[in-house]
């Protein structure tokens, strides 16, 4: 009850719309979609790291790619911030965007 399944993913609904407000707020249009597929292995690297202690490296690998494509610190920051508060959970905001551009074309 008061919940949903995205792509596998199970969570309650506020904290669904509350995950997909905050990801709609950083989103830029001008996203390639490479970077939102590096996204994608970078969330996922981010939640394994428990399992995995290589996957540490998310934050650098997500660095890296913020500052070749936008150069916005502040934009990097919000990205930590959403992974590390919500881990796996924004995978399925990530996809919708992903279906959504697709769908644009």
């Amino acid at each position: 009850r008061n919940g949903i399944d995205l792509f596998g993913i199970s969570m309650k609904f506020d904290e669904f719309k509350d995950i997909e407000d905050k990801w709609q707020k950083i989103y830029k249009n001008d996203m390639p979609m490479s970077f939102l597929y590096r996204l994608i292995e970078i969330v996922n690297m981010a939640s394994e790291m428990e399992s995995n202690p290589k996957n540490a490296i998310w934050r650098s690998k997500l660095s890296y790619i913020v500052n070749r494509n936008f150069k916005e610190i502040e934009f990097l920051k919000e990205l930590v911030e959403l992974i590390e508060e919500y881990k796996g959970k924004i995978l399925p905001s990530i996809y919708l965007t992903i279906y959504k551009r697709r769908d644009d074309v």
